[in-house]
C-alpha cells in the first residue's frame, strides 16, 4: 500500500490533470520503435489529428479526458453548447428521480476560454467534482438502461453490482468498460467518441493513458 501510494504521488507530482496541446509526433518518442502495435495507432492518428492532449493516469482519466475534449469542442460552437446545457440539466433531473444526490454542473459550461477550461480542470477538486458527475451520469444511464447493458456486463454480475464500479473514483484502473463509454456517449446525445486511447507503458502497466483528440482535424 506504501509503495502504491508513493507510486501515484510521484505521477501526480509530474504529470498535470490535463496537460497544455502537445504535437501529437510526442508518442513517437514514447513508444519503443520495434512496437509495431503502437506505432501503427500512431500514424493513424497523424492522417487526422496534429495535437494531444494528455491526462493524469489517476484513474479518473478517462472520464476526465472525456469531459475537458468535449467541453473544449463547445468553445466555439455555440448552437451545440446550448444543446449540451439542456441535456446536463435534464440529466440533473433524471439523477435526483433516480434516488442520486443533487448536484451543480453550472461552473464546468460557463466557462468562455480554452483558458479558464484548463484552469478549471487542474483544479483538483473542481475537476474531481467534473468527474463525480460523468461517472453517476455513467452508472445513472446503465441502471436506466439495464435490460440492453445486461448482456455486455462479464463475470455474473448485475447492472447494479457493475454499477458500483463505475460510481468509484480514484482507483487503479485497467480499462474503461465498452459500456462505460457507450453510456456516457449515449446519456449526452454524442454519436463520436473524442478520445484515442493507450495503455501507458512507462509508469506502470495497469494505468491507461488517454490521448485527447485534437478538436480541430487536418485539411
Amino acid at each position: 500500500m506504501a509503495q502504491q501510494d508513493r507510486i501515484q504521488q510521484e505521477i501526480a507530482t509530474s504529470n498535470p490533470l490535463v496537460s497544455e496541446r502537445q504535437e501529437l509526433s510526442v508518442l513517437k518518442r514514447e513508444y519503443a520503435q520495434e512496437d509495431t502495435v503502437y506505432q501503427q495507432k500512431i500514424k493513424d492518428l497523424h492522417k487526422k489529428y496534429s495535437y494531444i492532449r494528455k491526462t493524469r493516469p489517476d484513474g479518473n482519466c478517462f472520464y476526465r479526458a472525456f469531459g475537458f475534449s468535449h467541453l473544449e469542442s463547445l468553445l466555439d460552437d455555440s448552437k451545440e453548447l446550448q444543446r449540451f446545457k439542456a441535456v446536463a440539466a435534464k440529466s440533473k433531473l433524471d439523477l435526483v428521480n433516480q434516488g442520486f444526490t443533487e448536484f451543480t454542473i453550472e461552473d464546468f459550461h460557463n466557462t468562455a476560454s480554452l483558458g479558464e477550461l484548463l484552469g478549471t480542470f487542474n483544479d483538483q477538486s473542481t475537476s474531481d467534482y467534473l468527474v463525480v458527475y460523468l461517472r453517476l451520469l455513467t452508472s445513472g444511464y446503465l441502471q436506466r438502461e439495464g435490460g440492453f447493458f445486461q448482456h455486455f456486463i462479464e463475470g455474473g454480475r448485475s447492472v447494479k453490482e457493475f454499477c458500483q464500479q463505475v460510481r468509484g473514483a480514484g482507483g487503479m484502473c485497467v480499462c474503461v468498460c465498452v459500456c462505460e463509454r457507450q453510456a456516457v456517449l449515449l446519456c449526452l446525445s454524442l454519436t463520436s467518441f473524442p478520445l484515442a486511447m493507450f495503455r501507458c507503458t512507462s509508469v506502470l502497466p495497469v494505468f491507461p493513458l488517454i490521448v485527447v483528440r485534437d478538436s480541430c482535424p487536418r485539411k
